[in-house]
């Protein structure tokens, strides 16, 4: 499925999270404006994060001739327009029959929004208040999709509590008085620690180290932080103001997150939970469990294509999301101490935890991801002494080493105790830079080579060609030849027994 994305380029709002999802069950070419200079100044950044993307094809999107930019033969699918701020998002698309989406986020700041909707086939607001007002002025089709979390971003870091009450967010005089009238009389009760302009990481961090998070809608809207909060296991404080678009419906006051309605509301909940630790973590867990089962940016993804299907014959089903929890899936009943080699699986470190892994280990060329998915992170290569038998392996993709494809199942051998899983996804691209035939029993024997026993294998064919993709496989670690074992084995019994070295020797060399 080709699914072309109209947009700013954003590497820290909706628009980052939005493509992430896409890019899990979708190809996905990003087409909008570069990162410009009053980017920076708004966010009082004097350069781009390390992790920031540029758009696919850097353009205007304002009247342009879409299939001017698209590179030849790449017919879309799906188009999906991401309002940003209220930046024109009107190109020429009309030689384009795939359906077209138009999200609007923040409607209540860009009146723009009005006019481009009207462009667009679908429409989702993300604010439910806005969607009687798109359709009275002219779009079609208009949905509620409330926005979301990003697992790969929003995760419970690893840190200290240390303060009653964490805020990260705008104080922005004018719209955020009432915000930061609050945030003093909290100040006045409690520890506080008070953030703004974190992203990624640093959010993360600073958000973790409140027993709880506060939050305040000083427009009504049900705001990106509900749902980043919940995913950091954190008890979110947030003001009753955005039931009216829609909190209450998707979560529980009081079992998923705390909702006040006044000052002395909020004072009161604090201090009534702040001597219960157990309800409060109690809170942070159900929350976290919800928005994860419910509330991703890849279940709204999911969510409006599957409303497009229903009103569009023959619109094309996406690929299974190309997420991790394929590789989990795989994994043995009692996986144990895990090497997380490549450090991919940081979204899906709790998901291994109830599959059994006990010790998580993260291993790259370069581990400055999120610290509080592993227990112990390493560099390699590098020289550090590394862990050793290890009961799991997992690979989900080689491009992170600079190295031969070889000698990462070469260092995957030495973390492995003996009999250890390895447990690997490769994609036909690098299957064929190891110049390996896709043929099961050519790959069984490339993996012997390295001393690994093949135990099972899955194809991942393509929908759209037809064609395989990639290969899922888990195979065992061995350290001596069946030869040797039966050698030793049969050393103690008194008598020759020609007829099992014969049986063995007729097995394929080296097994």
């Amino acid at each position: 499925m080709h699914v072309c994305i109209l947009a700013l380029a954003n590497p820290l709002f909706w628009t980052r999270h939005y493509v992430d999802a896409f890019r899990q069950c979708a190809e996905v070419l990003t087409v909008g404006p570069p990162f410009g200079p009053e980017f920076l100044v708004t966010l009082q950044m004097n350069s781009l994060p390390e992790w920031a993307q540029p758009n696919d094809i850097e353009t205007n999107l304002n009247g342009v001739n879409l299939a001017h930019v698209l590179p030849n033969g790449w017919e879309p699918d799906l188009i999906v327009a991401i309002s940003d701020f209220g930046r024109p998002l009107n190109p020429l698309m009309r030689q384009f029959s795939c359906p077209k989406v138009y999200l609007s986020i923040d409607t209540w700041q860009c009146p723009r929004d009005y006019c481009d909707a009207r462009c667009y086939d679908f429409v989702f607001a993300a604010q439910r208040e806005f969607v009687p007002r798109l359709r009275a002025n002219g779009a079609r089709n208009v949905h509620w999709l409330p926005l979301g979390c990003n697992p790969a971003v929003h995760y419970p870091a690893r840190v200290a509590k240390t303060c009653d009450i964490a805020f990260a967010g705008a104080l922005v005089g004018g719209v955020h008085e009432e915000r930061r009238r609050l945030l003093t009389a909290l100040q006045q009760h409690f520890t506080m620690r008070s953030h703004q302009r974190v992203y990624g990481d640093a959010l993360c961090r600073a958000c973790c180290r409140g027993r709880f998070v506060f939050n305040h809608s000083a427009v009504s809207d049900l705001n990106m932080r509900v749902f980043e909060t919940l995913a950091m296991k954190s008890v979110l404080l947030t003001n009753r103001d955005s039931e009216r678009n829609g909190l209450l419906d998707l979560f529980q006051d009081g079992t998923h997150l705390l909702v006040y309605n006044n000052e002395e509301h909020l004072i009161s909940l604090v201090e009534r939970y702040l001597n219960d630790d157990a309800e409060r973590l109690r809170i942070a867990q159900d929350g976290y469990d919800e928005v994860m089962a419910k509330h991703t940016y890849l279940h709204r993804v999911q969510t409006m294509l599957s409303i497009i299907a229903d009103r569009v014959p023959g619109f094309p089903q996406p690929a299974p999301p190309k997420n991790l929890l394929e590789l989990p899936g795989h994994l043995p009943p009692d996986p144990g101490f895990t090497v997380d080699l490549g450090m991919t699986l940081a979204p899906y470190a709790d998901i291994l935890r109830k599959q059994g892994v006990l010790e998580l280990i993260g291993i790259s060329p370069d581990p400055i991801c999120p610290e509080n998915a592993w227990d112990q992170t390493f560099q390699w290569p590098g020289s550090e002494p590394y862990p050793q038998n290890a009961d799991s392996v997992i690979i989900d993709t080689l491009t992170p080493f600079p190295v031969a494809h070889e000698d990462v199942f070469h260092f995957a051998h030495q973390l492995l105790c003996e009999g250890g899983l390895l447990l690997c996804r490769l994609t036909m691209e690098e299957i064929q830079a190891m110049h390996l035939p896709a043929d099961v029993t050519a790959f069984s024997n490339w993996l012997l080579a390295l001393n690994f026993h093949l135990l099972e294998v899955h194809q991942h064919v393509n929908e759209t060609t037809g064609q395989p993709d990639s290969f899922i496989f888990n195979a065992r670690k061995r350290t001596r030849t069946l030869m040797d074992v039966v050698d030793e084995g049969l050393r103690g019994i008194p008598f020759e027994n020609k007829a099992i070295r014969d049986y063995v020797a007729q097995m394929p060399p080296g097994i």
